[in-house]
């Protein structure tokens, strides 16, 4: 092994192997100061978590909740007759005993249902409808029933054909997560014991069901496949490099920086959400798949001719780390930067994650040239089996037919690759940004019936909120509730509406409950006698201020998704300012549904869009550091061909793009371009060796090409395994992730080397080259 100049990195080597045991302890204080901060990560998946700090949308939802209370603390037993109705006495009676016993429950606050319901009168016939505890008889039941469908509380709280109820819990706390949790554990816990009693299924459903479904299911999905990816890498990794550490050193550089990153997360409050939760897949693999070239190389170095001694594995660890250093660094630091870019964004979570993902891909780089060196002189040195003659292994002869298709098809290839990219953006106009409660859990979930029961026959899932603001005593004037109500008329054609909730109802319903007349009043002596009535029951505060200034209106709605409900948006502004513009100091459009679905789409939106500044600065990067304009132009088609064909597959499979897949596109980018810098760094060190382009390809192929296919392999594979997943995006992930990084693979494997082929550079200038090769095209 002939000595080389050192490098940066060869002195780094030197001085790790010189001061070992040193470098180990500061090594192992920094991980485990980092690592204790795990203890303090802390999960959000709430709706907020989407939203921009620092926004007029925000202070308004802030100002809101602070006036009218909480409108996410809502959660419904969705309850249902196995046949019939049921309205009978022993089923009635059976509802009511189970909202008592929830509503004695330390996590609920208050519940509602049918139990509870006043007593009303008919419309014409001015027949009362008694208060559960006065029905006790089938017969007064049958007669309930036919007096029920004259009520406002169809379908709010039971369903026109009377085999749907629902209590509507409101639950205590500030609904962060784990209480969340806890309050939906013990809400199931009471509805199990009381399963199929009178022939009645119940089950939990609205946002907190679905989230604390998300929160168990996600860890039940981690306790699952981390252990069974690690166990599939490693036999992927022993397969490969037939040696031990070539399966511990590649899974502990890929654990280390995830470890560090959550516990920094941790110390610096910042949790774990729908979005970052990402930061566990890219991490592991762009760690895992530098490391791997750094063993590969290793093993090459000492698969030299000569004695394996302890000096010899010294001088292969450093001159590893010296060829394949630079290029880490180059891969780390162009990914760095894109992520930095984010900081560019509109939406503090995205500017949050991007600064969050540098720090990750740091301590990533970090790991791969300090712990994987120092891991490696601990090995036993020994020689490595001999390398089989170039073809005799069938991944060595993968890697020349690649080389020889390159060579001999080049245009044929790159003709191909435009054609893809062409399909790709086909397939990508398709492609909607869309997001919705229902869709983050299978549909044949319990949760996501329930959910679809709740928004075809009882009041809906969701909530849209109107706060509207004018001066004190303006909701006593008769005219103005009378548009508030011709409003509320207005909006109950739509099809997507449930329920309304307005003071103009809230007085109609009490106007019918006392007179079987549903009309409001029509002089202002009177309004104000039904509402003093509504403010002495404490129901009225829910709707009206005490000032007379200040009202709430609450829409009920099925939730068919972000684009629906913005739609539906755009279509109440155009109502209120045809019936209340003008007559009021401010109308705001507002409530957590709200904010959450504008946020999660707005999030959407800037990560497409913020991945071609992430492109364009890795490109710069790349310019800058390779000095060469033609470089950097043969390195963008192959990262951008996986990206624009993955975009195309979701178009193609009809999945919509949402935060979570959308972020597979940084990942695949920060592999695409961490194996291209790998394989044009390999491909630079060949030329300056001597020989023309097409030797260099096809040696850079041999030599780099294998731990490429590797680091695939293993990501295609423990993608595959999460193709299990009980969430649907997450599977929508998997698939979009194996589609890039396999495009990126081939990518790499034959359009890079083919572009290569026919625009040949120079390795100690960077300038163009004649090449012999290129001559020989067509031949």
């Amino acid at each position: 092994m002939s000595p080389e100049r050192d490098t940066v990195f060869g002195w780094l080597a030197r001085a790790l192997l010189a001061h070992r045991l040193l470098a180990c302890i500061a090594l192992l204080l920094a991980f485990a100061g980092c690592a204790a901060g795990c203890f303090l990560v802390r999960m959000d998946f709430s709706a907020t978590a989407f939203f921009g700090s620092n926004t007029a949308a925000l202070a308004e939802l802030e100002d809101f909740l602070a006036t009218w209370g909480r409108d996410d603390n809502l959660m419904l037993v969705v309850i249902e007759a196995d046949s019939a109705h049921l309205c009978d006495a022993g089923r009635l009676t059976h509802v009511a005993q189970l909202a008592a016993a929830l509503d004695s429950l330390e996590a609920v606050r208050g519940v509602r249902g049918v139990a509870e319901l006043p007593s009303f009168r008919g419309p014409a016939a001015g027949t009362l409808l008694e208060t559960l505890p006065h029905v006790a008889s089938d017969s007064g039941c049958a007669a309930w029933r036919e007096a029920l469908q004259q009520t406002p509380w169809v379908p709010g709280l039971i369903s026109a054909d009377a085999r749907v109820t629902a209590l509507v819990l409101e639950l205590a706390g500030n609904m962060d997560n784990q209480q969340v949790v806890d309050a939906v554990r013990a809400v199931d816990h009471l509805i199990l014991s009381r399963q199929g009693l009178a022939g009645l299924r119940m089950q939990t459903a609205g946002v907190p069901a679905v989230r604390s479904a998300i929160f168990d299911h996600m860890l039940a999905d981690q306790q699952l496949f981390v252990p069974l990816a690690a166990l599939l890498m490693g036999a992927i990794l022993l397969a490969t490099y037939r040696r031990l550490h070539g399966v511990l050193i590649p899974l502990c550089v890929a654990a280390v920086p995830v470890v560090m990153l959550a516990g920094l997360m941790g110390y610096l409050g910042e949790p774990i959400g729908i979005l970052n939760q990402i930061y566990f897949t890219l991490l592991p693999a762009i760690a895992i798949a530098d490391s791997i070239h750094l063993v590969s190389r290793y093993q090459e170095e000492m698969r030299r001719p000569g004695p394996a001694t302890r000096a010899r594995q010294r001088q292969a660890i450093i001159a590893a780390l010296q060829h394949v250093g630079a290029a880490c660094a180059l891969t780390s630091l162009t990914t760095i930067m894109g992520f930095l870019s984010l900081n560019l964004a509109s939406i503090a979570l995205l500017r949050s994650f991007g600064n969050f993902a540098a720090l990750g891909m740091t301590l990533a780089y970090a790991t791969t040239v300090l712990i994987a060196p120092l891991l490696l002189s601990f090995t036993r040195p020994h020689a490595p089996r001999p390398k089989q003659a170039d073809g005799e292994g069938l991944i060595d002869r993968a890697l020349l037919a690649c080389a020889g298709l390159s060579r001999k098809q080049p245009r044929a290839l790159l003709l191909g690759s435009l054609l893809l990219l062409l399909l790709g953006v086909l397939g990508g106009l398709q492609v909607e940004i869309n997001n919705d409660l229902v869709g983050n859990l299978q549909p044949g979930h319990p949760i996501s019936r329930a959910n679809a029961l709740a928004d075809s026959k009882l009041g809906g899932i969701l909530s849209l909120e109107i706060d509207l603001l004018g001066a004190p005593g303006c909701f006593d004037d008769p005219a103005l509730m009378q548009r508030l109500a011709a409003f509320e008329a207005g909006v109950r054609t739509d099809s997507l509406v449930r329920d309304v909730l307005s003071p103009a109802s809230m007085v109609a319903d009490l106007r019918q409950l006392l007179s079987g007349q549903r009309a409001l009043p029509q002089e202002p002596p009177a309004l104000r006698l039904h509402t003093t009535m509504l403010e002495a029951q404490g129901v009225l505060r829910r709707v009206l201020d005490g000032e007379r200034g200040r009202a709430r209106v609450s829409i009920r709605i099925s939730d068919r998704g972000a684009l629906r409900f913005e739609e539906f948006e755009d279509r109440l502004e155009m109502q209120l300012d045809g019936l209340l513009a003008g007559r009021l100091d401010a109308i705001r459009l507002t409530g957590t549904a709200h904010n959450a679905y504008r946020g999660i789409n707005m999030l959407t939106l800037d990560l497409r869009n913020s991945l071609l500044l992430v492109f364009g600065c890795i490109g710069l990067v790349i310019l800058l550091l390779f000095r060469n304009l033609r470089v950097t132009l043969l390195c963008f088609l192959p990262n951008a061909l996986p990206l624009v064909v993955g975009y195309g597959f979701l178009g193609a499979m009809g999945w919509a793009l949402k935060p979570v897949t959308a972020v597979m596109f940084s990942v695949g980018l920060a592999i695409a371009v961490d194996d291209t810098i790998h394989l044009m760094a390999r491909i630079k060190e060949e030329l300056r060796s001597g020989g023309d382009t097409a030797h260099a390809v096809r040696n850079a192929l041999l030599h780099s090409g294998r731990a490429v296919i590797v680091t695939s392999v293993i990501l295609v594979s423990g993608l595959s395994l999460t193709l299990l997943s009980s969430f649907p995006a997450i599977v929508a992930l998997s698939g979009l992730g194996m589609c890039v990084i396999s495009g990126a693979l081939l990518a790499d494997l034959f359009v890079l080397p083919a572009s290569l082929i026919l625009f040949p550079i120079h390795a100690a200038s960077g300038t163009p080259q004649p090449d012999p090769a290129a001559s020989g095209v067509q031949s």
